[in-house]
C-alpha cells in the first residue's frame, strides 16, 4: 500500500531551486526519457521542488554497496550537481534483477515539502508499480505522477467519510421523525377546534330552542 498523506502541503517558493537536468540513467533503462521528464517536471510545479532520477546498476562499480556507500554516493553527487537546497535525488538502486533499493537526498529548503511521510510516499510508489506491466519509462513517470498529487494532497480517510454519510442520514431521519410530527400535532389541533366549534353550535341551537319552548308555553297560558 502507498502511505496516506496526513497534512497539506505548501509548494517550494519560486526562485529557490535552479533548474537542472532531471535524469542520471547510468544503467541505460530509458530509451527515450521525454514521458518521465514531463512528469517530473509536473511533479515539480506540484511540490516546487524539482526531482532527480538517478538509475543505476553500480554504486562506486559495486553490485552490492551498503547503505552507506549509498548515502555517501547520493551525497557526492548532490554536492557536485546542484548549487541550492531546493532539490531531491530520488535513486532507483537495481544490481540484480528484480533486487533494487531506493533512496532519497532533500535539500533543506526541499525538506520544508518532501518530509518524511511524503518521501515515504514516493518510495512506496516505486515498490506499488515495480511489479505492474509497464515499461521502464511508463513505471518511473507513473511514480512522479502518482506520487506528487498524493503528497500535495490529504488523503481521505474511507472511515471518517462513511461516518459522516451515516451522520448525515441519521440526521436526514431525525428531521423526518419531527416534521412528521408537527404536521401530525397540527392536524390533531384542527379536528379539536372543528369538533369544538361543532359543539358549540348545537349548543347554542339547543339554548335557542329551549327558549322558544319556554315563551310557546308562556303565550299558551295567557
Amino acid at each position: 500500500s502507498i502511505t496516506k498523506s496526513s497534512r497539506q502541503r505548501e509548494a517550494l517558493p519560486a526562485g529557490i531551486v535552479h533548474e537542472t537536468e532531471y535524469i542520471r540513467d547510468d544503467a541505460y533503462w530509458l530509451d527515450n526519457g521525454n514521458a518521465v521528464r514531463n512528469s517530473m517536471r509536473d511533479f515539480y510545479k506540484k511540490t516546487g521542488v524539482q526531482p532527480y532520477l538517478w538509475i543505476t546498476e553500480e554504486i562506486n562499480g559495486s553490485r552490492d554497496a551498503s547503505w552507506d556507500e549509498i548515502q555517501a554516493s547520493m551525497e557526492e553527487v548532490y554536492l557536485n550537481t546542484f548549487s541550492d537546497e531546493g532539490h531531491l535525488i530520488l535513486l532507483f538502486y537495481e544490481p540484480y534483477e528484480n533486487e533494487y533499493k531506493t533512496a532519497y537526498l532533500a535539500g533543506s529548503a526541499a525538506k520544508t515539502v518532501i518530509d518524511d511521510e511524503a518521501a515515504e510516499i514516493i518510495l512506496d510508489c516505486f515498490d506499488y508499480y515495480y511489479y505492474g506491466d509497464m515499461t521502464d519509462n511508463e513505471y518511473f513517470a507513473a511514480v512522479f505522477d502518482k506520487s506528487a498529487g498524493r503528497i500535495m494532497t490529504v488523503t481521505k480517510n474511507i472511515y471518517v467519510v462513511v461516518a459522516l454519510i451515516f451522520a448525515g442520514l441519521v440526521l436526514l431521519f431525525v428531521l423526518y421523525k419531527i416534521i412528521a410530527m408537527l404536521i401530525k400535532q397540527k392536524n390533531v389541533k384542527r379536528q379539536q377546534d372543528i369538533d369544538i366549534l361543532n359543539a358549540d353550535t348545537s349548543k347554542i341551537n339547543e339554548d335557542e330552542a329551549a327558549k322558544l319552548a319556554d315563551k310557546y308555553k308562556e303565550d299558551q297560558e295567557v
